[in-house]
């Protein structure tokens, strides 16, 4: 499935998606990490700016804004919390790939999601469970690079997920 194809998915998914939304960011958690994994979370993520006139979005343009201590996650084991928006399934309820997005609200219900506000990811071993409309938390490499499909900038995190369960109540 085209990058471009899942972007509309996540979209129209936020849309259709059930209850209260908040930002995951805006939510308390006690996390504890595994050692030699790093937590981070989209509030970090977010950490600068993008705004409409910032070029004509030519490879490096994104990147070359990140701030420094988001561009040292690259490549570390992250933990990171957010809402699953599945875009490859397995057989059953499975999920291959996967958009971890900040938020549930978007388009007329809330805040359009950012570049920052999505972390695109890959079952790196066995597929996950399906777990929609829930917080969910995420172990696995992160990359930090900017992900074109054609002349689309689709994202700028995409992250090897190791493990996927559900965030425990805050």
């Amino acid at each position: 499935m085209k990058l471009s194809t899942k972007i509309i998915l996540l979209a129209l998914g936020i849309v259709l998606a059930r209850g209260i939304a908040g930002r995951i960011a805006d939510r308390p958690a006690k996390l504890q990490a595994p050692p030699g994994v790093t937590i981070t979370s989209f509030a970090e993520l977010s950490d600068f700016q993008l705004d409409a006139g910032f070029g004509e979005r030519r490879p490096g343009d994104v990147l070359g804004r990140i701030p420094r201590p988001i561009l040292a996650l690259d490549a570390r084991k992250v933990l990171i919390q957010g809402f699953m928006m599945p875009t490859r399934l397995a057989k059953g309820q499975q999920v291959k790939e996967f958009l971890l997005a900040s938020s549930q609200a978007s388009c007329c219900y809330g805040r359009p999601l950012q570049l920052y506000d999505v972390v695109e990811v890959r079952m790196a071993g066995q597929p996950a469970r399906l777990m929609m409309d829930q917080v969910i938390t995420v172990i696995g490499n992160l990359h930090v690079k900017e992900h074109w499909d054609g002349n689309f900038l689709g994202s700028i995190y995409q992250l090897d997920a190791d493990a996927v369960v559900l965030a425990a109540p805050g």
